[in-house]
């Protein structure tokens, strides 16, 4: 068995933990491992495809600015919505590299914890509110109470 030997590698490619995928430069998947076509629900090998087959509708244009490398870094990091095989679209945590000819990617799906921040935002938010509220009501009890003052004091005129 030599390092040449296809079965090694691919067995070794299947054995990776996530997801991870190697796409050419026109955005094309060359090769998946399993855990991509398990995250995205995928009943069949996604090479051929273009990896922005999987990506929202709203995170395109952020995919088509990844892969032709208007970033800085040749690596880098997003969080990007990824459409399911039954239309879900969970949140992913996206790393690549750049490589000559294209890039490998590597998918973690988020979609709980993004939800966590999600409620964490909307909590402070509340909080925020609730503060608002009560700094409202102390300020109308503090007039009213001036103008009941005003009201029970005889006018000295």
């Amino acid at each position: 068995m030599g390092i040449g030997n296809e079965d090694v590698w691919s067995g070794a490619w299947g054995c990776l933990p996530g997801a991870q995928v190697l796409v050419d430069a026109d955005g094309r998947i060359l090769c998946a491992t399993p855990g991509f076509s398990l995250q995205l629900g995928l009943r069949r090998d996604p090479s051929g495809f273009e990896f922005a087959t999987f990506v929202s509708s709203q995170d395109r244009r952020v995919w088509r600015t990844i892969l032709e490398g208007d970033m800085v870094d040749d690596d880098g990091r997003r969080s990007v919505r990824m459409v399911r095989s039954d239309g879900t679209v969970p949140w992913m945590d996206l790393a690549w590299h750049r490589w000559e000819n294209g890039l490998s990617l590597l998918l973690e799906d988020i979609t709980a914890h993004h939800r966590l921040e999600e409620r964490l935002r909307q909590r402070d938010r509340r909080a925020a509110l609730g503060r608002l509220a009560e700094g409202v009501l102390r300020d109308v009890a503090r007039h009213l109470g001036r103008a009941l003052q005003t009201l029970e004091q005889p006018s000295t005129g």
